[in-house]
C-alpha cells in the first residue's frame, strides 16, 4: 500500500496527506493479530506542474488550437474543453489491463497529476502537432504576439 505525504520544513515532521486512510490501514493490519514486519521506504516526488504551466495551456494555447482546428475545417471543435479532450487523447494515453483475462483497454490520461516535466513535454507535443497538422505556431510561453 502507498500513501502520499509531505514534510513540514518548519517541523521537520512527515504529514501523511490521507491520514484518515492510512490510519484505518493501519488499524485493519493490527486487527489481522499478525505479528509481520513491514517496510516503509520514502520516494521523492516528482513536482507537480504549476499553476502557470497549466493557465498558459489553458488560456494561450487552448484557443489557439481551437482557431486552429476551425480553421481548417473541424467545425464540431467549439470549446477549450473539446480541445482538452483530443490533445489527451493524442498525447496522455495509459493502458488499463483487465485483471481476469489479461486485455489491454489504452484510455486517455488526466492531466491533474502531471509534474512540470511532463507537463513540459504535453505541451510540447501539443506544439509539435499543431504545426504539423494544423499548420499554426503556437505561442511559447514569455513570448508577445501581435494578435492585429
Amino acid at each position: 500500500m502507498e500513501f502520499n505525504a509531505r514534510i513540514d520544513k518548519k517541523s521537520g515532521k512527515l504529514r501523511i496527506t490521507d491520514r484518515s486512510i492510512f490510519d484505518q490501514y493501519i488499524a485493519e493490519e493490527a486487527a489481522k493479530n499478525h505479528d509481520y514486519l513491514y517496510k516503509v521506504e520514502i520516494t521523492r516526488l516528482s513536482k507537480a506542474k504549476s499553476r502557470e504551466q497549466e493557465n498558459f495551456r489553458w488560456g494561450v494555447m487552448y484557443p489557439e488550437v481551437l482557431k486552429g482546428l476551425k480553421d481548417v475545417g473541424y467545425k464540431e471543435v467549439r470549446t477549450k474543453d473539446d480541445v482538452h479532450e483530443i490533445v489527451k487523447n493524442l498525447f496522455l494515453k495509459k493502458d488499463i489491463v483487465n485483471e481476469t483475462t489479461g486485455e489491454v483497454m489504452t484510455i486517455p490520461d488526466t492531466t491533474k497529476n502531471l509534474s512540470v516535466e511532463r507537463e513540459q513535454e504535453f505541451q510540447e507535443d501539443i506544439r509539435l502537432w499543431a504545426s504539423e497538422f494544423l499548420g499554426i505556431s503556437l505561442s511559447e510561453p514569455n513570448e508577445q504576439k501581435n494578435i492585429f
